[in-house]
């Protein structure tokens, strides 16, 4: 395969039929400046959005994982039970 640019590389892509709404538009490539500009604003309006959604009082953590291990394994146990002893603990 020999594409001149990403733009024409990922339209021949199959995996773009699977991509919808704001996405799409992303990887379509390059567009007008303002377009860019409307996009990163919309996107920052979603993230404040969702920030504002979690807004409580008290302590809070948070964990990053994996479903990579089965219920049984060392580390799933030990990552259920830390999680456990934070909320016992009073963090959210």
């Amino acid at each position: 395969m020999n594409y001149k640019n990403l733009s024409e590389m990922v339209q021949s892509s199959s995996l773009l039929s699977q991509v919808v709404g704001a996405e799409k538009l992303f990887l379509s490539g390059r567009r007008k400046r303002g377009e860019d500009l409307e996009s990163a604003v919309r996107f920052f309006l979603e993230f404040l959005h969702g920030f504002e959604s979690f807004e409580f009082e008290g302590p809070c953590v948070t964990i990053f994982g994996s479903a990579r291990f089965q219920e049984r394994h060392r580390y799933y146990e030990l990552a259920r039970e830390l999680g456990r002893a934070l909320a016992m603990s009073g963090y959210a």
